[in-house]
């Protein structure tokens, strides 16, 4: 009976020691978790990359409205004239990035801008009664905004509404308008340069916006835009800027897209976007 019990209990002991050892490695694989991958959710995927995509890729311009009247002012009648306008400036910023526009949006070829003095001057033509004009400027996500070019007024006879003994004209600044959009710069400029989103199908570029923008390396995505806002685009809209890889034939793709407007390079006043002209786009990114 004696070796009987003594057997019993090695054996309990054995199974007790066996039953620890066990529970000591399936702690140790819950802590370690070999071979496990994070999982990444459709919706995180698509936030990382669009999120992304729109902050280097954003672009702003303002537009702000001057509005000279010389009603019931010493004006002495419509004609071509060097314009001076006085005073505290709703602006601040680098003076080079702004610019004055007729009421057509088109640039003129002569002005001249200063927030010490508190002063803008340029030539144009003016009308008996209100004239509108606008003060643009803009912005990037990446580097100085543009820069205008601008040459000093020379027309003969200046016109101030400030002149003595009496203003040719009252003047007030109207509301800013804000226009956002996507600068087309970024989108045609390479990764590897500072500011570019544009990787084609350079795997190398790919992988390096990938660790820019902290997007998991076991998980992918394109970028691209359409030349059209419409949802009903056709593949010929189609402009891939990072679109290097596909999705293998199970992968479970997820696509986010928004309607935006592109502010072209272009230094052409009628399209360019430093002078707040835009064309409707949609952009777009893929994740699996």
């Amino acid at each position: 009976m004696v070796n009987i019990n003594k057997k019993g209990a090695s054996h309990a002991d054995w199974a007790i020691s066996l039953g620890i050892f066990l529970l000591y490695i399936l702690s140790m694989l819950m802590i370690i978790q070999p071979g496990v991958q994070p999982i990444y959710k459709e919706d995180r995927l698509l936030k990382i990359a669009k999120d992304n995509y729109m902050a280097m890729t954003e672009y702003r311009f303002y537009k702000m409205p001057v509005v000279i009247d010389t009603t019931g002012m010493a004006f002495a009648g419509p004609g071509s004239y060097m314009v001076t306008i006085n005073g505290d400036m709703p602006f601040a910023g680098d003076e080079n990035t702004y610019a004055i526009t007729g009421a057509d949006g088109v640039p003129l070829d002569r002005f001249y801008i200063s927030f010490a003095v508190g002063k803008i001057s340029f030539d144009a033509n003016i009308l008996a009664g209100r004239n509108t004009f606008y003060v643009i400027s803009n912005s990037r996500a990446f580097g100085d905004p543009q820069a205008y070019s601008r040459a000093s007024p020379a027309a003969a006879t200046e016109i101030s509404n400030n002149a003595a003994p009496l203003a040719n004209f009252t003047s007030h600044f109207g509301t800013t308008e804000i226009l956002a959009g996507v600068d087309e710069e970024p989108l045609m400029t390479d990764v590897n340069t500072a500011g570019g989103v544009l990787c084609g199908d350079d795997d190398a570029q790919y992988v390096a916006l990938k660790r820019l923008w902290a997007y998991p390396a076991g998980k992918e995505f394109t970028t691209y835009y359409t030349t059209t806002a419409s949802p009903r685009y056709t593949a010929a809209d189609v402009v891939g800027i990072c679109d290097q890889t596909e999705p293998y034939e199970q992968a479970n793709v997820f696509v986010e897209e928004w309607a935006t407007r592109l502010f072209q390079t272009s230094d052409d006043p009628a399209v360019g976007g430093r002078y707040g002209n835009t064309m409707p786009i949609r952009m777009g990114v893929k994740v699996w």
